[in-house]
C-alpha cells in the first residue's frame, strides 16, 4: 500500500483516479484495529483499481466481506463498536477506489441477490450520512439506481415497519383512495393508501414504487412534501401506503378560507420554487392543483404527489383521497395539449406544469377553482380547447384589493396559459420575477417543521 503511494509521488503526475487512490491510502491508516485487514486486502483492491483491471472473484469477496462487517457492526451497537462517522469513512474507503474505475464499478452494479442487498443498504446509508460530499453523493446515487434496476431490489430502509395506524376509519376517503393518520417513532405521519384494482398488480406496483421511491427519497426542498418510504398496510389485503409527514394545516384549498389574511404571494412563491426544483431534477409533477399543495406548521406551501402520474398506470391503481389519476378531477388544471384528440399518448410535461401552476395561482388569489362558473368538466374541456381561460376577477374583487393579485401577476398567469407550450415561461424564470424574488418572508423558520427525507432516515440510523 505504501509502495503504491510512493510510486505515485515519485512520478509527480497524478490522474484523478490516482489522486483519489492516494487519499484512500491515507485514510486506510486511520482504520480501527477491529476492522481487521483480514476482511479486505487493500493493496490488491487499490492496485486493481489503479491498473484498470476487472475485479476478480477474490477482490469481490473481500469488498462484500468488508461492507458486510461495517453494516453488521453498525447494527450491533453504533455508539460502542463503530461510531457513524467512522463507519462512513470506512465505507468511503471501500467504495471510492471502486467508483474511480469503470470496470470495477460495472462489477459492483451487477451484483444479485443477498450480495446486492448488502451493497444497496450500504450505499443508501452513505447517501443519508452528512459526511458524504456532493461528488460522493452523485456517485453513490448513480450506483444505487443502477444496482437497484439490475437486481430488482431496493434498500431495506425504503420499506418502513412498526408504523401504528391511528383510528378505525380513514381520515379522508374518495373514489381514488384513502388517507390515514399514523405514528412512526413519535412522529405523526400520513399514510396514503394506494387502491389496487387487482391483487395481481401488487408485485408490479411495488417494483414501480420501489424504483421511484429511491429517487423521491433523495429529494429535499422546503417546498416539497418529504417522502419517507413505503409501508404495507396490515389489513389482510396487502395494500401499499406512501408515507410522508402529517400536515395539520391541510391543503391550500382548505387552509385559505380559514386563514384569509395570510400573504398569498408568498404561497405562490413557495409553489413556484417547489415546481422549479422538481424541473431542475428532470421531474414533472403532473398533477398540480390546490388539494395537492399542503401547508406546513410555519405556513409554507409544499407540493405533494409529485411525479406519480408519470410512472403509474392510472387503470391499475390510484392514490390519495383527493388527488387523482390522469384525467379524472384534473381537467380544470390541464393544458389544452393534454386534450389533443390526435395524440392519445399525450403526457404531462414541464410546460403543462407551468400551465397548471397558473391555475393554482388562480386558486390562491381567488379561493375559487378555475372555471368555477362551469359545473360540468366536459364543458370546461371544450372551453379550454376553444381558447378560453379562467376569468379575470373584477378590479374591486377581494383578489385585487385584499389578497395580493396585481396586474403584473395576472399578465404572468396569462403567459403561463398560452396555447403554445413553447411560449410559456419556465418555472426558473418565474421564480426570478421581481415581484416574487424580492419578497420579504417573515414566516417563522425551523421550529416544528417536518424532517427532510435524509433527516428522517438519519434519525432512524442514529445520526440525529
Amino acid at each position: 500500500m505504501e509502495n503504491l503511494a510512493a510510486t505515485y509521488r515519485k512520478l509527480g503526475k497524478y490522474s484523478e483516479a490516482e489522486k483519489l487512490d492516494i487519499q484512500v491510502l491515507e485514510s486506510c491508516k486511520k482504520w480501527p484495529q477491529n476492522a481487521g485487514k483480514e476482511d479486505i486486502n487493500f493493496d490488491a483492491l487499490i492496485s486493481t483499481s489503479a491498473a484498470g483491471d476487472v475485479l476478480d472473484a477474490e477482490n469481490v469477496r473481500q469488498i462484500l466481506s468488508a461492507i458486510q462487517k461495517v453494516m453488521e457492526d453498525l447494527k450491533a451497537d453504533a455508539s460502542q463498536i463503530l461510531p457513524a462517522d467512522e463507519a462512513a469513512t470506512q465505507l468511503h474507503t471501500i467504495f471510492d477506489p471502486v467508483f474511480s474505475n469503470k470496470h470495477s464499478c460495472k462489477t459492483l452494479v451487477n451484483f444479485q441477490g443477498d450480495d446486492a442487498k448488502i451493497v444497496l443498504n450500504s450505499l443508501q446509508w452513505l447517501l443519508d450520512h452528512p459526511q458524504s460530499n456532493a461528488t460522493q453523493r452523485s456517485r453513490l446515487l448513480s450506483a444505487l439506481l443502477r444496482l437497484s434496476r439490475k437486481s430488482g431490489l431496493y434498500p431495506e430502509c425504503i420499506i418502513l415497519k412498526d408504523i401504528v395506524r391511528e383510528g378505525d376509519c380513514a381520515v379522508a376517503s374518495g373514489h381514488f383512495g384513502e388517507v390515514w393518520k399514523g405514528m412512526f417513532r413519535d412522529q405523526q405521519v400520513c399514510l396514503k393508501v394506494v387502491r389496487i384494482n387487482k391483487q395481481s398488480h401488487v408485485n408490479h406496483l411495488l417494483k414501480v414504487f420501489a424504483k421511484e421511491a429511491i429517487l423521491w427519497s433523495q429529494l429535499s426542498h422546503r417546498n416539497l412534501l418529504p417522502f419517507y418510504g413505503i409501508y404495507y398496510l396490515e389489513d389482510g389485503h396487502g395494500r401499499v401506503c406512501l408515507v410522508s409527514p402529517w400536515m395539520n394545516n391541510g391543503n391550500i384549498k382548505d387552509y385559505l378560507p380559514e386563514n384569509p389574511r395570510v400573504d398569498r404571494v408568498l404561497l405562490v412563491s413557495d409553489v413556484a420554487a417547489g415546481v422549479s426544483y422538481l424541473h431542475q431534477k428532470a421531474i414533472v409533477h403532473g398533477d398540480l392543483k390546490g388539494v395537492n399543495i399542503l401547508v406546513t406548521e410555519s405556513g409554507k406551501a409544499c407540493l405533494a404527489d409529485f411525479g406519480l402520474s408519470n410512472h403509474v398506470d392510472a387503470e391499475m391503481l390510484t392514490w390519495t383521497s383527493e388527488s387523482s389519476a390522469k384525467t379524472a378531477g384534473t381537467v380544470r388544471w390541464q393544458a389544452p395539449e393534454l386534450f389533443d384528440l390526435e395524440n392519445e399518448n399525450s403526457k404531462p410535461t414541464k410546460e403543462t406544469d407551468t400551465y397548471a401552476f397558473s391555475c393554482v395561482c388562480y386558486e390562491i388569489f381567488t379561493c375559487q377553482v378555475p372555471f368555477h362558473e362551469t359545473s360540468r368538466e366536459s364543458i370546461v374541456m371544450m372551453k379550454v380547447m376553444g381558447g378560453k381561460r379562467p376569468s379575470r376577477p373584477a378590479n374591486n374583487n377581494a383578489a385585487f384589493i385584499e389578497w395580493g393579485l396585481t396586474d403584473s401577476m395576472w399578465r404572468l398567469m396569462e403567459r403561463c396559459w398560452d396555447r403554445d407550450p413553447e411560449n410559456r415561461p419556465t418555472m426558473s424564470s418565474i421564480c426570478g420575477k421581481d415581484f416574487l424574488s424580492s419578497l420579504v418572508d417573515d414566516r417563522p423558520s425551523g421550529g416544528r417543521e417536518a424532517f427532510s427525507p435524509p433527516q428522517f432516515r438519519g434519525a432512524m440510523h442514529g445520526f440525529l
